[in-house]
């Protein structure tokens, strides 16, 4: 790596820290706790409502051309990430709950009243994989939008892939995976068959 890229990455962080202590001092004005222990690495435009609460352990990465939107009474708990894209913007409505160690990536659009329970994920983006002879790391991504609407509970290691659009008043069931759309009101469940065999 050379020295100048050593420097640029250097500046990158500390112009990311500035931001980020920016933001803390912002946000002491509406009500928002920002604890010094979440990591906020920002350089794109976010907005940050009234009276919310982000954990310590949070990561949130808005890149220059992204944009994160959080509406009013959000709380994100211990560990949640939050991963912008360039050029997307990911969205959340007021009082929103996003509890331990919840992903959020790309171009999510999250309603109001919203729960994303422990470890649940919803994913926007999938790797290309068209070529054998190119490794997937190096095939990109597409960005393949998420619309979440209102009151709606996302179970514990529950997985939302893009394209999908969830229903307001809707459940989804622990550990089930979603791609596709889900009407309002409905409760999706991956129910999976137990075997149970005696032991001799």
């Amino acid at each position: 790596m050379g020295f100048l890229r050593l420097i640029s990455i250097g500046f990158e962080k500390a112009f990311g820290r500035i931001n980020f202590f920016g933001l803390v001092l912002s946000s002491l004005f509406n009500g928002t706790f920002i604890s010094p222990f979440a990591r906020i690495a920002f350089y794109g435009n976010i907005s940050i409502g009234k009276n919310c609460r982000i954990a310590s352990g949070c990561i949130f990465r808005v890149p220059k051309t992204a944009r994160l939107v959080i509406g009013n009474n959000c709380d994100f708990r211990e560990y949640a990430q939050v991963l912008c894209r360039e050029g997307q913007t990911t969205e959340f409505g007021d009082n929103c709950l996003v509890q331990p160690f919840s992903f959020v990536s790309d171009n999510a659009k999250i309603g109001s009243n919203v729960i994303l329970s422990p470890h649940s994920v919803v994913v926007a983006a999938t790797h290309n994989f068209d070529s054998i002879e190119t490794p997937i790391l190096k095939q990109g991504s597409d960005t393949l939008p998420i619309e979440i609407g209102d009151n709606v509970w996302i179970g514990t290691h529950a997985i939302i892939l893009g394209p999908s659009k969830i229903g307001s008043d809707s459940i989804i069931g622990a550990g089930t995976i979603v791609k596709g759309d889900i009407p309002e009101k409905s409760i999706v469940k991956g129910e999976r068959k137990l075997t149970i065999i005696k032991r001799r």
